[in-house]
Order: C-alpha cells, then structure tokens, then sequence
C-alpha cells in the first residue's frame, strides 16, 4: 500500500510538474509570437524594416527559447533559430527561404503550437 501512495504522489508531482513547465512555455512563446505576428503584419501592409523592432524580436525568441526548454528540447532549439532568424533576417530573404522550412520555424506553426498549448 505504501509503495502504491508513493507512485501516485510521484504521478501527480509529474503532472504539476508538466503543467508548469506548459504554463511557462505559454507565457514565453505568447509574446514572440503576438509581436511577430503584428510586425509581419505591418510589413506585408507596406510599412518599412524596422531594426529596432527585429531587435526586440530577436530578443522574445530567445527568451522563449529558455521558456520552452523545460517542455520540449525542440521547440527551444526552434525558437532559438527564429532568434537567429530575426538577428539576421537577411540572410533567410526569398532566395534563401528554403532555410526557414528547413529549420521548421515557419511562423504560423509557431503559433500553431502555441494554440495546442493553450489548449490541452
């Protein structure tokens, strides 16, 4: 019987565990993926680059990077390449976009992730 408590509380320490780590992935990648998707949405609108703001998007991946890593190894390595992506973004521009599938950081995935979070 008491080995039988122990897995249990074993079982729901995982899950707070799990659900925490859910948690802090979710409130990582929100941001990164609000502010990206708004920029992106100015520039299809026929607004300018902005430096800054790719700076600041740089700056949310990375730190959904470190959000995501207790959750899934991945998908930080993901966040960190879209990091890298809006470090220099020149680098993936259409003769190079086969890079961005490559790596799998598509930002409508990205969001597509976040939604499956939020949701489970």
């Amino acid at each position: 019987m008491e080995q039988l408590l122990w897995i249990i509380e074993r079982i729901i320490d995982w899950r707070g565990v799990k659900l925490e780590s859910r948690i802090r992935a979710i409130d990582g990648l929100t941001p990164a993926v609000a502010q990206t998707l708004f920029y992106t949405t100015e520039l299809a609108g026929g607004q300018p680059r902005d430096r800054e703001k790719e700076s600041e998007l740089h700056g949310l991946w990375y730190a959904a990077s470190s959000a995501v890593s207790g959750l899934d190894k991945q998908l930080a390595r993901q966040c960190l390449s879209k990091s890298k992506y809006w470090l220099f973004p020149d680098g993936y521009n259409d003769t190079n976009e086969y890079k961005i599938d490559e790596l799998n950081i598509r930002l409508i995935r990205m969001q597509a992730i976040l939604e499956e979070l939020k949701h489970q």
